[in-house]
């Protein structure tokens, strides 16, 4: 059941129309939507803000995330700011330029009741004494935390880091931003389309730091922007603020694989909190070049799988309780005939919640081979055999080598013996190794058969490896235990068939004695 703080989420706004979806939005100064929030133009001496009137709950924390685009000026300057502030409170933006419309500057004053203010610092000076107390100093590309405060007090430098490149982008570069505040602690990720992984540039720092205020039981926020002679267009768009649960995903499977054979994928998600995430959902691109794919669902700790589906690509519902962990494997047969690379994506997404985790999607590369061809076998039954029926038993001897006469080792090959009319198989299967001549070079472990057809049928896997030995391991025999079935009639029959793997098929046959040939 939803609490109260859950209800509030997700907040949603693509920034992309003429107007917000949420009215209680108010751009003040330079701030305007064109497209996206632009929070100034390229232009010198600029403010902008954008702040939404509307507390949100702090209590299970939160997650934003937003894309932006920055188009420098020369030089580039000054930056933007997400901050926020105590859901009592409003206000008006803080100081331009050096305060990026969070923390005072000279006479003007910052937010009112200010928790925290993210810097995205182009041209530096959030990060100096004119934003407020401590810092590196002027620092250009940095993202920089400044702590609480109220319009004159306050703002406190907290931590910040550079960033190589700084944050000039359009649109294509897909700039996207995360700053999340849980149990206590801060951490800002960075992305784009050429690095969708992202990288962590403050990573769960404390904020419980000294000097700062306690965290309020409600927020609100705000972004802002400003220019001095420095300039540059501060755009946002697509916002998204939510309940943060890391759920860090792995893919496993193979990176080479043969055309014609069967291959798996496993995804594994594990919700680490701090919120529980009832609406997962892992979505991924299945190869189309497998077929006959089925899916396994295994579930630990309470999570719960809803129904999924691989037609059309990956898409597995999951109710994941904190601690909790889903496996699904997807396996399918690569298409005979088919080589060249198999893609296999994964990504764990939830309509409610923010996948704070730093591998939210994996992806695996498959490289497919023509397959191995088969050894050139050759296949024959030795000798003659004769049975007279309820009087005794005997063997069908089935040899195999290599045409060749070279090494061959083929791997596990399925055999598949159909005994002649008349003869039905005991399920003893014996096997030897023989030189060319027939003398006996060796006996590997014995065979586990299985006879089924009312005995007419005999099948096992083994691997028929030759001359894989100095001692001159020639011939490989399979000694086959065989009688007459009870109501077999006298006659020889040839209708039997030795199959091991591709290789030709071998007749198999056998005499029926009647009742008037002698023992």
């Amino acid at each position: 059941m939803a609490t109260p703080a859950d209800a509030a989420f997700p907040i949603s706004e693509s920034l992309t129309g003429s107007t917000t979806d949420n009215p209680n939005w108010k751009l003040r100064g330079d701030a305007r939507l064109n497209g996206s929030l632009e929070l100034t133009p390229n232009s010198g001496n600029k403010a902008g803000t954008a702040f939404l009137d509307e507390a949100f709950p702090s209590t299970l924390g939160i997650a934003v995330d937003f894309d932006y685009a920055v188009q420098p000026g020369a030089p580039n300057g000054d930056g933007f700011c997400l901050y926020l502030i105590d859901g009592d409170a409003t206000t008006e933006p803080g100081g331009s330029g050096a305060g990026l419309g969070y923390a005072p500057i000279a006479n003007k004053p910052g937010v009112t009741r200010g928790y925290v203010g993210i810097g995205f610092d182009s041209y530096g000076n959030f990060a100096s004494e004119l934003a407020g107390p401590g810092g590196p100093g002027s620092t250009p590309n940095m993202v920089g935390v400044r702590g609480s405060g109220d319009r004159s007090s306050g703002f406190r430098w907290l931590t910040g880091a550079r960033i190589t490149g700084g944050f000039g982008s359009g649109w294509d570069e897909q700039a996207h931003a995360q700053v999340v505040i849980a149990d206590g602690r801060i951490t800002v990720r960075l992305s784009s389309g050429t690095d969708p992984g992202g990288r962590t540039v403050i990573d769960r720092f404390d904020l419980r730091a000294p000097g700062q205020a306690p965290m309020p039981p409600t927020f609100k926020l705000g972004f802002s922007a400003g220019t001095g002679a420095a300039t540059a267009a501060h755009r946002i768009r697509n916002l998204r603020v939510a309940l943060p649960a890391e759920m860090p995903l792995q893919v496993t499977g193979p990176t080479e694989a043969r055309a014609g054979s069967e291959i798996c994928y496993s995804v594994t998600v594990r919700n680490e909190g701090p919120n529980d995430v009832p609406d997962a959902v892992l979505e991924g691109e299945v190869p189309a070049r497998l077929s006959g794919v089925k899916r396994k669902v295994t579930t630990t700790a309470g999570a719960r799988a809803g129904r999924g589906r691989t037609t059309g690509g990956l898409r597995q519902p999951l109710a994941l309780p904190r601690g909790a962990t889903a496996t699904v494997t997807v396996c399918g047969t690569i298409k005979p005939g088919y080589t060249g690379p198999l893609t296999f994506t994964a990504r764990c997404t939830s309509a409610s919640r923010s996948n704070t985790a730093v591998r939210g999607s994996a992806r695996i590369d498959t490289d497919v081979t023509a397959p191995a061809p088969e050894a050139p076998l050759k296949v024959w039954q030795q000798g003659t055999v004769e049975y007279r029926p309820l009087r005794f038993r005997t063997v069908v001897n089935v040899c195999v080598t290599h045409e060749r006469k070279d090494a061959t080792d083929p791997g596990p090959l399925e055999h598949l013996f159909t005994a002649p009319t008349g003869i039905v198989w005991t399920g003893y299967v014996a096997v030897g190794y023989y030189g060319d001549d027939m003398t006996v070079h060796g006996s590997p472990p014995g065979i586990d058969a299985v006879v089924s057809d009312g005995g007419r049928t005999l099948t096992f896997t083994h691997n028929p490896h030759v001359y894989t030995s100095p001692d001159d391991r020639d011939v490989l025999v399979y000694v086959c235990g065989a009688e007459a079935a009870p109501d077999a009639r006298p006659g020889r029959y040839t209708d039997g068939t030795a199959r091991i793997g591709a290789a030709a098929p071998a007749a198999l046959h056998a005499t029926v004695l009647g009742p008037e040939a002698e023992d």
